[in-house]
């Protein structure tokens, strides 16, 4: 739904996109163009005022989707890469429950740890992770690389100067540099920057790990995790080594 909201205190219905047989997660608005995360129907990329495909924002027009149904697209983040000019999409999947994997395994998820029955006192299992489609040509969008870390899930994300900024619940804050051609995993190219878990003992579930959304702003990486709130981080260069 769009709302005119120039006059905050008189808030105006303009107009909607409703997708077929679907469910809205994020959005997020990029030159004129939404990118609507709708879980298993992937990714709805609507012309809202970019123009190219006659859309505006009282007559929104579909442009395509960006499917995966091996997940559940959770948010997606539409990025013009600086170092090489193209244009990607970051999708994130978010998966609970394990899938039943051996890393699962039993009890409560997110429930204080109970001495008396021996349940609780577990972070919420879950699983996916990032799809990078290559959309320099919004007609013919490509999946080009990705970025796993496994036994742990996705959820929110930032870029930013081609520094990616991974909210990934038990796998903590991950910083990853996307500069130049994006391909294949990631993660097994020695992309990663730097990884930070919060853990406090005062903590929901005390000293677990569940990162949800990160931004970087004004040089420091600020982010929530589910379990002890609020935290600020600072990425630094790595020293040199003594000799």
């Amino acid at each position: 739904m769009i709302i005119d909201v120039r006059d905050p205190y008189q808030p105006k219905f303009v107009s909607e996109y409703n997708h077929p047989n679907s469910r809205i997660h994020d959005v997020w608005v990029h030159d004129g163009i939404a990118y609507s995360s709708e879980w298993q129907t992937g990714v709805v990329v609507v012309d809202v005022g970019n123009g190219r495909w006659g859309g505006s924002i009282e007559n929104p027009v579909f442009v395509t989707a960006v499917p995966y149904p091996v997940g559940a697209t959770h948010a997606a983040f539409p990025y013009a890469q600086e170092s090489t000019g193209k244009f990607y999409l970051f999708l994130g999947d978010e998966i609970s429950g394990g899938r039943g994997a051996a890393w699962a395994g039993d009890g409560a998820d997110n429930k204080p740890y109970d001495s008396a029955t021996g349940e609780g006192g577990v972070q919420g299992r879950m699983s996916g992770y990032l799809h990078i489609i290559d959309f320099t040509d919004p007609e013919n969008p490509r999946d080009v690389a990705r970025y796993e870390v496994p036994e742990a899930g996705a959820h929110n994300l930032w870029v930013e100067k081609d520094v990616l900024y991974q909210a990934y619940y038990k796998g903590g804050l991950r910083v990853v540099d996307v500069s130049g051609e994006l391909m294949g995993d990631l993660r097994a190219q020695g992309r990663e920057i730097a990884i930070y878990k919060p853990q406090d003992p005062g903590g929901f579930l005390p000293n677990q790990v569940s990162v949800w959304g990160g931004q970087p702003f004004k040089g420091h990486v600020f982010f929530s995790d589910m379990n002890s709130g609020l935290w600020a981080a600072k990425v630094m260069p790595k020293g040199r080594p003594v000799s």
